[in-house]
């Protein structure tokens, strides 16, 4: 059960609610020795906070090193987002191309971040930024919820003039009415199981 302080062994599932019920999902392991902290979902993506313990540590120490886990439900099943040894972390932005632009803007913070052209995930980025804003104005923003971590800006070059860089590792979703204000929805009380079909 989500939310309990005991540890164990533990694995990700999701229950799809079908017009003949509810039916299971593929399990994805989180880890050995685990305690859950919070279980959560926003813009389509499900996020799971849990502790872990160290590797060196006696099976009787309980977990105390925080990590997250990010999933979602595509082509039929649950996917992994990333792994917490990726060294990344969910963002979610609006991103902005154009000439001699390349930037996302995550929510809550005001300055951007150049997108490396090195990363794993750019071409992915590109093109579905290419394919939502056919038609539309130059430098139109979509958001986007990427996976990946900041570091140092590019020496030289458009993106030298950035406080930052971004090496996108994955494109997780762009959801079609996606924002900085979607709701989070909290799926670690026996309330949310008994009253939601999420």
């Amino acid at each position: 059960m989500v939310g309990q302080s005991v540890w164990a062994t533990k694995a990700a599932a999701a229950a799809i609610n079908r017009k003949d019920g509810y039916h299971g999902s593929n399990a994805l392991l989180l880890g050995d020795r685990i305690t859950l902290d919070r279980v959560s979902i926003r813009n389509g993506v499900i996020v799971v906070e849990y502790q872990v313990c160290r590797s060196d540590e006696p099976m009787s120490v309980s977990p105390s090193v925080p990590r997250s886990a990010y999933f979602i439900f595509q082509n039929g099943e649950l996917q992994n987002v990333g792994m917490p040894e990726e060294q990344g972390q969910l963002f979610e932005e609006w991103v902005t191309v154009g000439h001699e632009v390349r930037a996302f803007r995550p929510c809550g913070q005001t300055e951007d971040m150049w997108i490396t052209g090195d990363s794993i995930g750019y071409n992915d980025v590109m093109e579905a930024y290419r394919s939502l804003t056919a038609g539309r104005e130059p430098y139109a923003p979509v958001f986007m919820v990427i996976y990946g971590r900041q570091i140092g800006a590019p020496r030289d070059g458009f993106g030298a003039d950035y406080p930052s860089g971004f090496f996108a590792s994955r494109l997780v979703r762009v959801p079609p009415k996606g924002n900085c204000k979607a709701a989070m929805i909290l799926v670690d009380s026996e309330d949310y199981w008994q009253e939601s079909s999420v």
